[in-house]
C-alpha cells in the first residue's frame, strides 16, 4: 500500500499541475508523455523543470491523463509524479508570469516586516565588514575574499618552480 500514487482531493478540471519532475529531459519528451490520450491546449514548464502546468481539450482528457501518470516514476531514474488538476486561470497565470502560482501564493503569506529586512541588511552588512577586516577582496562582482601568499610561502613557491 506504500507504492500507491498520492490520493488528491482536488475537483477535476481541465487542467493539471505535475510535480516531482527531475532532470534532464526535454519538453518534447515530457509533451509526448502527457499528450498520450489527448491534446495539450497550453502548458507552462518550471525553469528548473521541476513542475507543470497543463491544460488539455476537455475534463475527461486531464482526467484519464491524471489517472495514468500519477505515481508513475518519469523520467526513467526519476522520482513518482505527483498530479493534481488545478483551475484553467493557475496555467494561465503561470504563462503569463512565469511563475507556479503556488509559489507567489506563498510569497503574498509570508508577511515580512520591513524594519525586519533592514535589520537583516544592516546584520549582512556587519558581516561582510568583519570578512574585509580580515581578508582581501577583489572588485570584481561577485567579491571573493582570499588571503594574500605570506613571504614565505611565496618563495617556496616560486623555489618549486
Amino acid at each position: 500500500m506504500a507504492d500507491s500514487p498520492p490520493q488528491t482531493l482536488s475537483k477535476p478540471t481541465d487542467s493539471l499541475v505535475v510535480r516531482e519532475l527531475l532532470r534532464p529531459f526535454a519538453w518534447k519528451h515530457l509533451e509526448e508523455f502527457l499528450s498520450r490520450n489527448g491534446k495539450i491546449v497550453k502548458h507552462w514548464l518550471h525553469p528548473l523543470k521541476k513542475l507543470c502546468y497543463v491544460q488539455f481539450e476537455s475534463e475527461g482528457i486531464a482526467r484519464r491523463i491524471k489517472e495514468d501518470i500519477n505515481g508513475v516514476v518519469w523520467p526513467k531514474g526519476g522520482k513518482k509524479l505527483v498530479v493534481d488538476f488545478v483551475d484553467s486561470a493557475d496555467v494561465e497565470h503561470a504563462i503569463v508570469n512565469n511563475k507556479d502560482p503556488q509559489e507567489s501564493a506563498e510569497e503574498v503569506k509570508k508577511d515580512i516586516n520591513p524594519v525586519k529586512r533592514g535589520e537583516k541588511k544592516a546584520e549582512k552588512e556587519e558581516a561582510l565588514c568583519e570578512l574585509d577586516k580580515y581578508f582581501k577582496k577583489t572588485k570584481a562582482k561577485p567579491v571573493l575574499y582570499y588571503l594574500p601568499l605570506t613571504e614565505e610561502e611565496a618563495s617556496a613557491k616560486d623555489n618549486a618552480k
